[in-house]
């Protein structure tokens, strides 16, 4: 008879309740084996206890809320869902290994700045993990990361909804703020959005709101990035990172609506389709904007590729190979301009091409040089300058194309 019954069981399913919460014992050869939301809190427990060095690996999805759905302000419907304060894990420095699977169902609806499934990992390896359904908001730090240090984020991807307010905010898809770390093959397709009143500080990003001496490939945000049109905060919109400095990112992309309400913010520092501020010795190579973008603070610092590059005239930046298809309104006006904002900074740029002006507005005195080489554009290199003393352009190989060049073949865009 009891065999009859197991007949009538399909195969390969087993009931939570007939399966450990958890097993191995986290060393790399037995790696803790998570296939359930107990098991989840469980693996929680043994970082937070202690064994911050553990390896992981996700057996199975984990639906942590099932049926309840999550909207732009919070859970859909009337049962309140499980905060997710039972999910997050502190202080990680292993290696955890999602194995293509999917965690969903994470929520948070209090501000508070340990808001992501993993608070501060440090020298700890995330990969092939996918968020999923999931609702956060945060007065401080915000993403599938709060804030990673010296961490490798590999093939993960991130679909929540991301809600702030706070004085000093850093939001990203995957990470809030990320020092000396790594992302690659890492997407963002859920919406971050600002509501604040008050004047703050707040850097948003499709991959990371703040990053420093980091590195990004082959990343792409097709997430939408908005403000409440009463922020008066100091800001950063990027379709990868909000602000970067001293930072690589290659072969990155954006097709997302940046800053969409039109009015954001009084003060904003930089709306930028790859990153919103670039400052430091940094480099973005081959990226891709086809995303919209908007600012309207009358402080031109919009750009298709760079919202704002800051004072930092000892250090250059270096852009190359970078293209921008999107539309960039200033106010109402579309300048589709490549770089918003330059201010007393050293920027080189080659083989680019843009449907505007390359830089919108420069500032520069004797220390600042612009240097553009091998590049197309539609308006002109520099729409707007105010110099204090004589800086530094070159300009070589620049061409402004035309309906010809394009018909014919030679650019393709």
């Amino acid at each position: 008879v009891m065999l009859m019954l197991a007949s009538l069981v399909p195969f390969g399913t087993i009931s939570a309740s007939a399966v450990e919460s958890i097993s191995g014992d986290g060393t790399p050869g037995n790696p803790y084996l998570i296939g359930t939301p107990e098991g989840l809190k469980k693996f929680r427990e043994i970082v937070n206890g202690g064994q911050y060095g553990a390896y992981a690996k996700l057996i199975s999805d984990i639906e942590i809320n099932p049926g309840i759905e999550c909207g732009t302000s919070g859970y859909l419907g009337d049962k309140e869902p499980e905060e997710n304060k039972n999910y997050i894990i502190k202080y990680f420095e292993g290696v955890f290994d999602g194995q293509g699977h999917t965690i969903s169902g994470l929520y948070n609806n209090k501000y508070t700045q340990e808001a992501g499934l993993f608070y501060h990992p440090t020298g700890a390896v995330i990969k092939n993990l996918n968020i999923d359904r999931s609702y956060i908001k945060s007065f401080l730090y915000g993403g599938m990361i709060s804030v990673a240090t010296d961490t490798t984020v590999i093939n993960c991807h991130s679909n929540a909804y991301y809600d702030s307010r706070g004085e000093e905010i850093e939001i990203g898809g995957m990470a809030g703020r990320a020092y000396n770390s790594k992302f690659i093959s890492c997407t963002n397709t859920g919406q971050i959005t600002s509501y604040h009143y008050h004047r703050c500080e707040q850097r948003f990003g499709g991959i990371v709101g703040l990053a420093e001496n980091s590195t990004f490939v082959d990343c792409k945000n097709t997430g939408k990035l908005d403000a409440n049109e009463y922020n008066m905060g100091l800001s950063f919109f990027g379709g990868i990172v909000g602000d970067a400095n001293n930072c690589s990112i290659s072969y990155c992309s954006n097709d997302a609506l940046l800053a969409p309400l039109g009015k954001v913010m009084y003060d904003t520092e930089g709306v930028g389709g790859i990153v919103g501020s670039l400052k430091g010795e940094s480099s973005v190579i081959g990226c891709i904007n086809n995303g919209i973008i908007y600012e309207d603070s009358g402080g031109k610092t919009a750009g298709g590729i760079i919202g704002s590059c800051p004072y930092d005239s000892y250090k250059e930046s270096k852009i190359r190979d970078c293209l921008n298809t999107g539309t960039v309104y200033i106010g109402d006006v579309s300048l589709n301009t490549f770089i918003g904002n330059m201010y007393y900074a050293n920027i080189s740029i080659d083989n680019c091409f843009t449907r505007g002006c390359f830089v919108h507005y420069l500032t520069a005195d004797v220390y600042s040089k612009l240097k553009i080489s091998n590049s197309y554009y539609e308006d002109r290199e520099v729409r707007y300058t105010t110099s204090y003393g004589d800086y530094k352009t070159e300009l070589n190989n620049t061409i402004k194309f035309t309906d010809e060049m394009r018909t014919s073949g030679e650019i393709a865009y």
